[in-house]
């Protein structure tokens, strides 16, 4: 499906800078990031008039593909030795890495492409673009309250802090599933999802298309859509909210996948989700925990979802009992692996500042370990770098493995080049 993407000219001073940075990885080495905020920072700026500069292009111009369907290798963990502490920390390695983002930078460059911000206000933060700039966030989440005419030069600001950073350009999603849950109000899809699967795949597509083209020109780079999940019945809050494209598997994977080649050809890439599935719950399983069962229906429609290689995987914060009743599948070794031996692209949480992980301290830190590529933070910035320092805590004291990291920049790096 993403051969159907759009290209888009950048400029090429940005064009020739990240090449460089890519072509250079293994030969520039560089010291840790800083953590505090720097009362100095790069200036950074917008580009006057027009769009705002799509800066993905350029992540394509030196970047080596990679096949991203190869299963995450297994049992990669931290070193222990007998008394079953960890031999070897991260920490002492961690400047021994490579700039650049494919798999090579150093211990907090790695962590930090896989943090994906939330940002407080309709403009980013001085604090926020300077934690852009120094490679501590890979990625920003656009939600309802950032959107306004100042959107397209905040988003600019954003990627040029990453540009002179020497980074790779940040992906810039957002939730635009339609009916009610459309960050941006005036943008497509006019339809809502029920309504797409009720007219068929060729209308799914074309709602799909018509909103990646939008979302693309305004920045965007993914949606945080289809919903995949199947409403067990009419209790589901899926189902009541309007999120769902039907009420059965072959519909609901008919008009997913639509909408998901839709978006792509637009030019954006579609996040899959709720991953095994939500259509049992009876409350917003971001609210409170929830214990669910996987169903026949979502098995079938996610299986078939799954078998046409989507790029991105929105995981569930639900407790599945059956693969995991310790656990929610978002922050699951066994959830996530089982998720990791049919698929190989880049496996997204829902937000982790959701009020269901509060019985988990460090809830950024377990999904990092049990396999997630992008952690996603919808909460403030200062929960953002909260998560981020427990992320780079953890790695550096060795409970999150260096190739377990490495293996979540090298998907990365891999989407981000695919965007171009």
């Amino acid at each position: 499906m993403l051969n159907d993407l759009r290209r888009i000219p950048v400029p090429v001073a940005v064009l020739t800078v990240a090449t460089s940075a890519i072509l250079t990885a293994g030969m520039l080495t560089v010291g840790s990031a800083a953590l505090a905020d720097d009362p100095q920072p790069t200036a950074v700026g917008t580009v006057p008039g027009g769009p705002p500069r799509d800066a993905h292009a350029a992540a394509a111009a030196g970047a080596k593909r990679r096949n991203t369907s190869e299963p995450h290798k297994r049992g990669a963990a931290p070193v222990r030795t007998r008394g079953g502490e960890p031999a070897t920390t991260n920490k002492a390695m961690e400047d021994q890495g490579n700039r650049g983002s494919s798999g090579s930078g150093s211990l907090p460059e790695l962590v930090g492409q896989m943090l994906m911000s939330g940002m407080d206000d309709t403009i980013p933060s001085r604090a926020l673009l300077n934690r852009v700039r120094r490679g501590e966030v890979g990625g920003i989440i656009i939600m309802g309250h950032n959107v306004s005419d100042r959107l397209p030069a905040a988003i600019d600001q954003l990627q040029a802090a990453a540009h002179a950073g020497g980074r790779l350009p940040l992906l810039i999603a957002t939730d635009q599933e339609g009916g009610q849950v459309k960050r941006f109000a005036l943008l497509p899809p006019s339809q809502t999802p029920p309504q797409m699967g009720a007219a068929g795949a060729t209308a799914a597509r074309r709602q799909g298309q018509a909103t990646g083209t939008e979302l693309r020109r305004h920045g965007v780079s993914v949606d945080l859509a289809p919903v995949a999940d199947v409403p067990a019945g009419p209790e589901a809050f899926i189902k009541r909210e309007g999120r769902a494209f039907g009420a059965s598997a072959a519909t609901v994977a008919e008009a997913a996948a639509a909408f998901a080649d839709g978006l792509e050809r637009g030019g954006v890439i579609p996040a899959i989700k709720h991953y095994p599935g939500l259509g049992t719950a009876s409350q917003n399983t971001d609210a409170a925990p929830a214990h669910l069962r996987t169903t026949a229906a979502e098995r079938s429609a996610f299986g078939r979802l799954l078998s046409d290689s989507p790029p991105m995987v929105m995981v569930s914060s639900a407790i599945y009992d059956d693969i995991d009743a310790r656990r929610p599948f978002v922050l699951s070794p066994e959830g996530l692996s089982s998720l990791r031996e049919s698929f190989g692209g880049v496996i997204i949480t829902d937000s982790l500042t959701a009020r269901a992980l509060g019985d988990f301290s460090a809830p950024a830190a377990m999904a990092a370990a049990a396999g997630a590529d992008i952690l996603l933070s919808a909460g403030t910035e200062a929960e953002g770098k909260a998560m981020y320092r427990q992320v780079l805590h953890a790695a550096r004291s060795g409970r999150i493995s260096l190739s377990r990291l490495r293996d979540s920049n090298q998907r990365i790096a891999a989407l981000k080049a695919r965007l171009g």
